[in-house]
C-alpha cells in the first residue's frame, strides 16, 4: 500500500515505538474528524494511513517471529504430548 504523505523508506526506519505513536495520533484524529464533521473523504484517507502503520507493524511482528524460529527458541519441538 502507498499513501502520497507517507514516504515508505523513513517508515522503514522509523522506530516502532514511533510508528506506534503515530498510529495512536491518527486514532484520535479519526474519532476527532468523526465527532465534528464526518466528511467521509477525510476518513478514508486517515483509515488508508492507519492501515499503512498497521501494516507495517504486522511486517515487523511477523519478521520477528521468523527471526526467533529460525534462532530456535520456539519451544513446540521440545514439548512431547502424547
Amino acid at each position: 500500500m502507498h499513501h502520497p504523505l507517507i514516504d515508505t523508506k523513513t517508515l522503514k526506519k522509523m522506530p516502532e515505538e514511533k510508528v506506534q505513536e503515530k498510529l495512536s495520533e491518527l486514532r484520535k484524529k479519526k474519532n476527532m474528524v468523526m465527532r465534528s464533521n464526518n466528511n467521509v473523504t477525510i476518513l478514508e484517507q486517515i483509515e488508508n494511513m492507519i492501515t499503512l502503520y498497521q501494516l507495517e507493524l504486522a511486517d515487523r511482528t511477523a519478521k520477528r517471529v521468523a527471526k526467533e524460529k529460525d534462532k530456535g527458541s520456539d519451544l513446540d519441538d521440545l514439548i512431547n504430548v502424547e
